[in-house]
């Protein structure tokens, strides 16, 4: 197995302590949600929309962006739940200055670089932002949250569509997230 698929023992403790990091740090949510929680979730919901709206399948590609989802918040294990307001101020500001630092803490997370640009890596944010909606609409969390969540969700996707057109069946994916956000 090559270097950069194996999951160390560092990387595990490090993903581990996951669990010990709540989100939601500056929202008013009736409960509280771990990193962990929040991840395996996201796990569940981007592997599905792999399985049901990718167009071409590959075993390599499936299992690596299994890996990239159950790690793509990994870097909260050390920086802790940093608000996506508070991550979208700093890119404006000093862009990549975020994968800097997770970098310096070894806290980069395994393939995100292989999925910027891809159709992958918008499955990833549709699958996060899904996750994240539900569970603030299930939970009480502020409508102006919710709402926030819900339009980047809507962005996330049409974007997707308009720079990835034919990989994803975007009609399939949409009947999906709605699957998962109606029972909120």
């Amino acid at each position: 197995m090559s270097e950069e698929r194996e999951l160390t023992v560092a990387q595990a403790k490090t993903l581990l302590r996951c669990r010990n990091v709540w989100r939601w740090s500056i929202v008013n949510i009736a409960r509280r949600q771990s990193v962990a929680e929040h991840s395996y979730l996201v796990t569940i919901i981007g592997t599905a929309l792999y399985d049901q709206c990718m167009t071409r399948h590959s075993l390599l590609e499936r299992a690596t962006f299994v890996s990239y989802l159950l790690q793509h918040d990994a870097e909260e294990a050390l920086l802790g739940d940093i608000p996506a307001t508070v991550k979208q101020a700093i890119e404006l500001r000093s862009p990549h200055l975020l994968s800097m630092v997770k970098r310096d803490l070894g806290a980069e997370v395994a393939h995100s670089h292989s999925f910027d640009g891809t159709p992958l890596k918008v499955l990833a944010k549709v699958a996060d932002y899904v996750e994240a909606f539900k569970f603030a609409a299930e939970n009480g969390a502020p409508d102006h949250v919710v709402e926030f969540l819900s339009d980047h969700l809507r962005d996330t996707m049409a974007d997707g569509e308009e720079q990835h057109g034919a990989v994803v069946d975007w009609v399939k994916l949409r009947v999906i997230v709605n699957e998962f956000i109606d029972h909120a």
